[in-house]
């Protein structure tokens, strides 16, 4: 028995020897975690610890033809206990495909004594935008022949008068060149399509419609800020046509084509449809991030678009603020009995408009459905 243990202990020093030796410079190698009392290194090939680990492992094989009753059962033993983990981290290992290598990657390895080497932990920062400053919840819808002259520009909604601020979004998760791009959507999230209305940039004396395209980049911050913007109304009987002329405008970019005639008029049933149940009263901000190639010319889609709020028309009685346009008379006798016509802009039928009169040191309220 004391020849069998003194036999057992001599090859696993021997085993540990061989093994306990720094690795090679080479991309792919293999990693051997010990666990001794006692160790000892003397440099050498990484081949010729694969070779001694491949010797060892047959010698002691129940199934080797050299193995005898004296070979040992196990690789443990009283003094020293090894595991073999097997790492490729090959140069050429493919941890993203081609074409993301502009997306920044962190990677994380896990080993632990006598586990076996966990998978690499990928975390991604995938490309997303931000919207760093909402639109105004209500602006002027103006119809094309009233914008002549100058108007006042879709502001953000923290403008004071000391600072304007205007829509803007950041591109998050990306390294490169991008466009961000601002059009006009409609607001119900189950439809979110194009809308008839206009969204324009006055350049000139030209009116711009969208969509409209800033590229961003590292010296900008990825961020991209819309200024100078209105929005013209379009008449009911026009909302199909102008629908279908927006869509294919912007399938034309994307594509880098012109669209063939059966796509045109799939695309006509698709505007007519949506005319029908059209909001004319509300739109939103549409926000797209795309990469377009320097070959094709391609646009490619770098994320999911993002949103802003609604954007009410403040000349529409269901959006609009109620205003009171013009008074036959702005003071009366305290007795009463006198008639005051108040003209104010359009108010739907359904509403109850609600009228504060005040008086010298207290105030009457009247109620009047219109």
């Amino acid at each position: 028995m004391s020849t069998l243990l003194n036999l057992d202990s001599y090859r696993h020093e021997q085993f540990e020897q061989h093994l306990q030796q720094p690795l090679s410079s080479s991309p792919t190698y293999s990693v051997l975690s010990m666990e001794s009392s006692a160790s000892s290194s003397s440099p050498s090939a990484v081949s010729t610890s694969h070779e001694s680990a491949a010797k060892y492992y047959s010698s002691n094989s129940p199934s080797s033809s050299a193995s005898s009753n004296m070979s040992p059962k196990s690789t443990t033993s009283e003094t020293s206990s090894f595991n073999m983990q097997n790492l490729n981290i090959s140069a050429s290992f493919p941890y993203y495909d081609d074409g993301s290598s502009s997306q920044m990657q962190t990677y994380h390895f896990t080993t632990g004594h006598g586990n076996a080497a966990d998978h690499p932990q990928i975390e991604l920062s995938v490309p997303h935008l931000v919207i760093l400053e909402q639109p105004v919840d209500k602006f002027r819808f103006r119809y094309q022949s009233e914008m002549h002259g100058t108007h006042g520009s879709l502001m953000g909604v923290h403008t004071e008068k000391s600072k304007k601020t205007f829509p803007s979004v950041e591109l998050r998760g990306f390294q490169g060149e991008a466009k961000i791009r601002c059009s006009l959507f409609q607001v119900d999230p189950s439809k979110r399509a194009a809308h008839s209305h206009h969204l324009v940039i006055k350049s000139g004396e030209i009116d711009l419609i969208d969509p409209h395209d800033i590229e961003v980049n590292a010296e900008t911050g990825y961020v991209g800020m819309f200024q100078g913007m209105g929005i013209i109304h379009t008449a009911k009987k026009n909302i199909a046509e102008e629908l279908c002329k927006k869509i294919k405008r912007q399938r034309a970019v994307e594509m880098n084509r012109e669209i063939s005639l059966r796509e045109e008029h799939q695309l006509q049933k698709e505007a007519v449809e949506m005319a029908k149940t059209m909001n004319l009263n509300q739109v939103c901000l549409c926000f797209q991030a795309f990469q377009v190639d320097p070959v094709s010319g391609m646009w490619q889609q770098l994320c999911e678009p993002v949103y802003s709020n609604a954007i009410n028309n403040m000349k529409s009685a269901l959006t609009g603020e109620l205003k009171i346009c013009r008074l036959s008379s702005t003071a009366g006798n305290v007795e009463g009995g006198e008639e005051v016509f108040m003209f104010v802009e359009k108010v739907c039928k359904s509403e109850c408009p609600r009228i504060n009169i005040y008086v010298k040191h207290c105030s009457l309220f009247l109620s009047q459905s219109c």
